[in-house]
């Protein structure tokens, strides 16, 4: 049948099933290339429907900003939220899922923009570009659906272009469509308690369940310890909780029952946070996992450098489902802790943390803490804190101390006066360095820091104790600055001298157990090799400032 014959009820029913099955499509998509519930990537099948290249998208990234795939994943998930917004995202990925990208988008940006001889865009910036990304994708989907009625409504004639089948519609109904409104398809539900109709959008009742506005309070935490912001009951001192955690002992890191659960709360943290569960046995952190951060902890770990402790939980696990269906019915310090906590432990991989009771080295419990080791007689904890430095170097950890970073660092990840010791790192990751011209410029900063350590004071040294003074406003004293060389150089001299023999025993036994704890995901073969690769030149690089 011809077009013209078409009645204008029939057309304009065509075009509203058309456009609703475009955005169930979309949709279907979207939660299928969706990674880990809060972010996505450039997947081939996700770009295909939404008519994008990636060399369109990659021309939005300058190389000054850093490595290019961060901010690729970001500009994606900006665009995945607003397109997820439009096609009602939340019945295939929960009530939660934009809170979730939000978390996901905060701590991806914070990362970016901490890596070392970087100019990061600032935040508004980035994605206002994405808005004609998100407009010409609204254009293509509604594009097809039109061309699809189209189609059908003309024949064999057809209209195949969007713009064609848009004045063709113009024409039929005698009015301008609304995408927006033909694409998103919202149902009108009743609360069981109230008989008021609301939005399924909103997922509970307005009325019986009133939202609170949004706590814009934000500080940065330190993972695997209390430090930071937190939740609490309403009426009760967000410190005052943070205080009555500090005091609960450590879980036993291999304890694998869950039940029991006795408290749950969310710390905010610089690389997405952390959830603090308290069991009969003690308190466990409970964070998503990745093999840079196990390859980082098992290293140093094997090196002797003191940090947290961790395992791997894989998500099919029966611990996993354990600790799933305790922390659902779990009490929570406060009402926004639940959510962030349950959302981590749909990840793939999860890792329990040693749970550190020290104080972080940041402000006045650092200065006090610090203040009262200048006037004892015992040891000082400069000589494990250049150690420690000195670790970091190895394997590029540039969110701690700015030894070899242009960074400020983030002296929340130094926890001071624990009963494990009296430094232990949390939070440290891997950053393998693939561009040549990167790595020989890294290398060169490793090799002056190497140098200062052994022959005096210099630059990188300098912004070291620039860092300290900032966060703790401790001055140290000259012997106390000579701890701190001695100990970096201690550890490179224990590096270089094993190198080769035991020292490469060790780097091959930890890249098993990351292959292990991660069988199947594809990327971590990759991290391994870059990172092994990268911690030989730089122990190469420190040989050479040691015997030249």
């Amino acid at each position: 049948t011809h077009s013209s014959f078409l009645p204008r009820a029939s057309f304009t029913r065509g075009m509203a099933a058309a456009a609703t099955a475009a955005a169930d499509d979309l949709a279907v998509v979207l939660a299928k290339t969706c990674q880990g519930g809060d972010h996505w990537c450039c997947n081939d099948e996700l770009l295909e429907r939404c008519g994008l290249l990636r060399e369109e998208i990659s021309k939005l990234v300058k190389w000054w900003w850093g490595p290019t795939e961060p901010w690729l994943e970001m500009l994606i998930t900006q665009v995945a939220l607003e397109l997820g917004k439009d096609v009602g995202l939340s019945s295939k990925l929960g009530a939660s899922w934009e809170q979730a990208v939000e978390v996901w988008t905060d701590a991806a940006y914070a990362a970016a923009c901490s890596v070392p001889d970087s100019s990061p865009p600032q935040r508004g910036a980035l994605f206002t570009q994405t808005r004609p990304l998100v407009r010409k994708v609204m254009t293509h989907v509604r594009g097809v659906a039109l061309a699809e009625v189209a189609v059908v409504a003309g024949g064999t004639r057809g209209y195949r272009s969007a713009q064609a089948a848009q004045k063709m519609l113009d024409q039929r109904t005698g009015q301008r469509t609304s995408w927006r409104k033909s694409l998103t398809k919202v149902e009108t539900l009743e609360c069981e308690s109230c008989r008021q109709p609301f939005s399924q959008k909103l997922g509970t009742c307005p009325s019986c369940f009133p939202r609170a506005p949004p706590d814009r309070k934000s500080s940065v935490a330190s993972e695997g310890a209390v430090e930071g912001s937190a939740s609490g009951p309403a009426g009760q001192d967000p410190e005052a909780v943070l205080q009555e955690w500090r005091s609960c002992p450590s879980a036993p890191l291999e304890e694998a029952s869950w039940s029991g659960i006795s408290g749950l709360i969310w710390v905010h943290g610089g690389s997405g946070g952390v959830g603090l569960v308290r069991r009969p046995c003690g308190v466990s952190c409970v964070k998503r996992c990745l093999p840079e951060e196990l390859f980082a902890q098992r290293l140093a770990t094997a090196l002797g450098v003191r940090v947290a402790g961790m395992r791997v939980i894989e998500y099919t696990s029966k611990e996993a489902n354990d600790m799933r269906l305790n922390v659902k019915y779990a009490p929570t310090s406060g009402e926004s802790d639940n959510v962030p906590i349950r959302r981590i432990l749909q990840h793939d991989f999860l890792c329990v943390m040693e749970f550190v009771s020290g104080v972080g080295m940041m402000g006045i419990p650092a200065h006090n803490y610090l203040r009262k080791r200048q006037d004892a007689i015992s040891s000082t904890p400069w000589r494990d804190l250049g150690r420690l430095m000195a670790f970091d170097m190895l394997v590029n950890n540039y969110d701690r101390l700015p030894l070899a970073w242009s960074n400020e660092g983030n002296l929340g990840n130094v926890m001071l006066g624990c009963s494990v010791g009296d430094v232990v790192g949390i939070d440290q990751c891997a950053a393998p360095i693939k561009h040549a011209d990167g790595l020989e410029k890294y290398l060169a900063k490793v090799q002056r820091a190497v140098h200062e350590a052994q022959a005096g004071e210099g630059k990188a040294f300098g912004a070291v104790l620039e860092a300290i003074f900032n966060n703790t406003a401790a001055q140290l004293a000259p012997d106390e600055i000579a701890d701190l060389r001695r100990g970096c150089l201690d550890f490179v001299k224990e590096v270089v001298d094993c190198r080769g023999g035991k020292f490469e025993e060790v780097l091959q036994e930890v890249g098993r157990e990351v292959r292990c704890c991660f069988a199947g995901q594809l990327a971590c073969d990759e991290v391994v090799e870059s990172t092994c690769s990268m911690v030989r030149q730089v122990v190469e690089a420190m040989d050479d400032v040691l015997c030249p």
